[in-house]
């Protein structure tokens, strides 16, 4: 439970949604008017169902492990850790794929809460081409050399 509301702390962090901003100045904050549009935001249930599938991989594999390492022993129950390693194969290998989707939605929401756009098709978190970048410009960036001791001395001369 603490984790659903550490969570629901964080997602807000990153969509603030039901509140509104009192005071002026330094002294600005934001005040919440409405928990149930918090608890509704998109992005929490985005984080939350990706972080539970992600628990749930790590206890499928730390199960899978125990298994793998006793199977080859054979001085215990064979049959009962076959069984264990199926299972939690199985576990692992669909919540991996589930972790990778909600993963995506989730960086799709924060694409869209962040820009205020939906994102590029291909990738959800794709970076500006080279392109992009130098159209955004308006006068060439240069990097300044520094110079280094020892190796990189002799290769700066």
């Amino acid at each position: 439970m603490s984790a659903f509301f550490i969570l629901t702390a964080n997602a807000w962090m990153r969509h603030p949604v039901g509140y509104h901003i009192v005071g002026h100045g330094a002294g600005r904050k934001a005040e919440l008017t409405n928990f149930w549009a918090v608890l509704r935001n998109s992005t929490l249930w985005a984080e939350f169902s990706h972080t539970v599938l992600a628990a749930f991989v790590t206890g499928a594999m730390l199960v899978l492990g125990a298994s793998g390492w006793q199977l080859p022993r054979r001085n215990t129950n064979v049959a009962a850790f076959t069984r264990s390693a199926r299972l939690s194969a199985a576990v692992a290998l669909v919540c991996v794929v589930l972790v990778i989707v909600t993963g995506d939605i989730q960086a799709r929401l924060m694409m869209v809460s962040v820009a205020g756009t939906a994102p590029a098709t291909g990738s959800a978190m794709a970076p500006p081409t080279v392109s992009q970048t130098v159209q955004s410009t308006a006068e060439p960036q240069t990097v300044p050399q520094r110079r280094t001791a020892g190796i990189g001395r002799a290769c700066h001369r």
